[in-house]
């Protein structure tokens, strides 16, 4: 899909469903904290901890450290989104955190502890080679954080394809990642159709 007609379409969502899962296409709330469990899992995130959200949309992270008593400082929160619609809903919630509109890669960046990206990757937008693209997110964001790079993708052992998401062959990402560090850990989970993957800082 075009990146105007994808804006378009969670722009959409957002005016139907408000601040929901449903506005930035997941199923439930159950299914929407479940990857960001996965995503956060045995990282020791506390309130000294700086977080750069990627695909923030409405600041649903910052509602799951919340309701999971993840104590974290707005202050040390940054979100990217590129629907402005999104980071308005986002700024009226966390008016202490920072949020930016923009494509990932043009935002001017100071290093933090941890970099999260969930389902962003999956989206697929101007038919992007999506391993070239993968290499290029892990090679921008990884040297920009100190601690964990932490995203998911979902991977191709699946019956039905959806022509507007991306499909990842595993063992091609596992290869790409290795010649960025040699410390990672990939879960899989059970309930969902996606690989949880945690690059850490060699």
């Amino acid at each position: 899909m075009k990146k105007n007609k994808i804006i378009e379409l969670y722009n959409t969502r957002l005016d139907k469903y408000g601040n929901d899962p449903k506005s930035v296409g997941w199923k439930n709330l159950e299914s929407q904290y479940l990857r960001f469990f996965e995503l956060t899992e045995n990282l020791k995130i506390n309130e000294h901890s700086e977080i750069l959200d990627l695909g923030c949309g409405y600041g649903a992270l910052i509602d799951f450290f919340k309701i999971n008593k993840i104590k974290i400082k707005e202050e040390n929160y940054c979100g990217i989104d590129f629907s402005n619609n999104m980071i308005e809903v986002a700024r009226g919630k966390y008016s202490k955190a920072t949020f930016f509109c923009s494509d990932f890669y043009k935002v001017s960046l100071k290093k933090v502890d941890y970099t999260f990206c969930s389902g962003a990757l999956n989206i697929k937008i101007n038919n992007e080679n999506i391993y070239q693209n993968l290499e290029k997110f892990i090679s921008t964001f990884l040297p920009n954080t100190k601690i964990a790079l932490s995203f998911n993708l979902i991977h191709d052992i699946v019956d039905y394809k959806d022509k507007n998401l991306n499909y990842y062959n595993l063992p091609k990402v596992i290869n790409l990642i290795s010649s960025f560090s040699r410390k990672f850990h990939l879960k899989n989970s059970s309930k969902l159709y996606e690989t949880s993957l945690t690059i850490y800082k060699s």
